[in-house]
């Protein structure tokens, strides 16, 4: 049995190098026929050469959406079987206050992360508290747990990062930038940047959806509680 979080992993790498491997066959193609452009059939030879790797580009996205998705599934299905002690009383009480208040601090939010900071359900409560009243800091990192809804948040982003990351084999950042200077300023003289072949676990999880080492531990805590199956190379 393979754990979730090793079984995107190994997925998205194979499919992320059997990409790399398409293009490379692909621009070596395309440049071992450069010595015959102009000649009869060289426009023709190149299309059929361009059809043929998005053909079969086309066929790898579409086998590999077909791998990767359920184990996002399988993620937040153990999320959803996950079971988490309940907040003592103190916890309820200290929490309740805050929700009544028209005003909140963030230095009472900060007090309140300190007390309630090894319940990860109060974590999480206190996080859409200092939401609601204009605070952007999170106090997740200061649980020793991740909160379920914290865990189910980044498996959003998983999938947001997987469709761009399938979609795409260049960075977004050149993509955005290339779209700016093409409305502002007329077509990009620079090319699209690649992405960065990740070659572990933890550069697949940063690669997707920016997920650190630490923030990726807490999150296979949770994840891995339900294994996702096998599987065959």
């Amino acid at each position: 049995m393979i754990s979730n979080t090793e079984l995107f992993y190994i997925r998205t790498k194979r499919f992320q190098d059997k990409r790399a491997e398409l293009t490379k066959k692909y621009e070596s193609e395309v440049k071992s026929m450069e010595r015959f452009q102009g000649s009869l059939g060289y426009d023709e030879d190149l299309k059929k050469l361009r059809d043929n790797y998005e053909a079969d580009l086309s066929a790898l996205v579409e086998s590999s959406k077909k791998e990767l998705f359920p184990v996002l599934g399988y993620m937040m299905d153990a999320i959803g079987k996950r079971s988490v002690a309940a907040p003592t009383a103190e916890q309820v009480n200290l929490l309740s206050v805050l929700k009544m208040k028209k005003k909140v601090t963030l230095e009472e939010c900060q007090r309140a992360a300190a007390a309630v900071k090894d319940n990860p359900i109060c974590i999480s409560v206190l996080d859409e508290i200092a939401h609601e009243h204009g605070y952007l800091q999170r106090f997740d990192s200061m649980c020793s747990e991740m909160s379920s809804q914290r865990a189910s948040e980044l498996v959003k982003m998983m999938k947001s990062g997987l469709e761009d990351f399938i979609q795409y084999d260049t960075t977004k950042t050149s993509r955005l930038a290339n779209a700016f200077h093409e409305a502002h300023y007329g077509a990009p003289d620079k090319a699209l940047m690649s992405r960065v072949l990740f070659a572990d676990k933890e550069g697949c999880f940063r690669e997707i959806c920016g997920m650190d080492g630490n923030t990726l531990s807490l999150f296979s805590a949770i994840v891995d509680a339900e294994g996702g199956g096998d599987d065959a190379d």
